[in-house]
């Protein structure tokens, strides 16, 4: 492929990872509106929103530009096809902040309610996960996927521990029961935002989110080890033709 092709690959993966970024702002303020019942905040997170669905479709159109233009095949169509799909799954965790920030509107119109201790760690490890996914694909690194794969049964499991407490809570504040209920759908839509890493586009297999915020499944794949939290993501360049 073309020199101008590799820039713009490049482009669009900085694109990705300042959508990412974004996205983890919007978790951000989602979690600070219910911790401290923000009416506020939770409107910032309803209306930031719109913008994140408007850069989704950006990114889905500019994939498709280049799909078209350029028709590249192997690991470039697979790293095309990843980023479609990592683009989507980012605009899905949009849309569940923005749901718990409803949630938080309406919980604010009843009785105030204790926040369970273990919300922190889940706000912690389901925002981790979100940027350890990106790095993931932005280094190519297939140990960091597999980690974020472990952090995601860690999430699950804080957030189900929270049904049978919220239900024996219920049985001792049957007054508030709306209130527990919705702390429930919180606490589901806050695992629902949680995501799988990408695979590798440099395997030889599918290019695909391993989680597309619902199942999981281990894919192998190769790449470099980890940096940090990119600031710019540069993708390396085509593989040297044989």
């Amino acid at each position: 492929m073309t020199m101008h092709f590799q820039r713009e690959m490049n482009r669009l993966n900085q694109d990705l990872v300042s959508v990412g970024k974004q996205v983890e702002e919007q978790l951000t303020m989602a979690f600070n509106a219910f911790v401290q019942m923000d009416v506020t905040t939770a409107r910032k997170v309803i209306k930031g929103d719109a913008e994140v669905d408007n850069v989704e479709v950006e990114m889905e159109e500019e994939c498709l530009k280049l799909l078209a233009l350029y028709q590249p095949v192997a690991n470039d169509l697979r790293l095309i096809v990843a980023v479609l799909k990592i683009n989507n799954d980012l605009e899905r965790i949009g849309d569940h902040a923005k749901n718990m920030a409803e949630i938080v509107q309406r919980m604010v119109e009843g009785a105030p309610l204790k926040i369970p201790d273990n919300m922190v760690a889940i706000f912690e490890k389901t925002k981790l996960m979100l940027r350890k996914a990106l790095l993931a694909f932005v280094e190519l690194d297939s140990k960091l996927a597999e980690a974020v794969l472990a952090m995601d049964d860690e999430v699950d499991s804080l957030c189900k521990s929270q049904l049978p407490l919220q239900i024996e809570l219920i049985k001792h504040e049957p007054n508030l029961t709306e209130q527990h209920l919705m702390l429930l759908s919180y606490v589901v839509s806050w695992n629902a935002s949680a995501i799988m890493p990408p695979i590798s586009p440099r395997t030889s297999s599918t290019c695909f989110p391993a989680k597309l915020s619902g199942t999981a499944s281990a894919v192998p794949c190769h790449g470099p080890p980890a940096a940090e939290y990119p600031v710019s993501a540069v993708m390396p360049g085509p593989a040297p033709k044989k």
